[in-house]
């Protein structure tokens, strides 16, 4: 399998900067902008990948949950919020 480590940190480091830049600029207007970063979910694709990273499946419902909880709560702006299974944490 191809490593993929440092494209997706390039990814999601944009995405995360992009969702915080975008707060700042939005704030004056009364608007919030958090990110979720979600990690992995099923995909034709997905179903490609070792049994082992498949174990780090996301849940459809946990991310549902997760937009609720950001709209709910007024506190977090330019806050990334990952549902990653901690796959981007190194092994032990």
């Amino acid at each position: 399998m191809q490593d993929l480590s440092a494209s997706g940190a390039i990814v999601s480091g944009g995405a995360s900067g992009l969702g915080a830049a975008t707060a700042g600029l939005l704030a004056s207007c009364g608007l919030r902008v958090n990110t979720i970063a979600p990690g992995l979910f099923p995909t034709p694709l997905f179903h490609e990948l070792p049994h082992d990273v498949q174990a780090f499946r996301g849940d459809p419902q946990e991310f549902a949950e997760t937009v609720l909880l950001i709209t709910r709560n007024k506190k977090p702006k330019g806050e990334t919020i990952r549902l990653d299974g901690a796959i981007r944490m190194a092994p032990c």
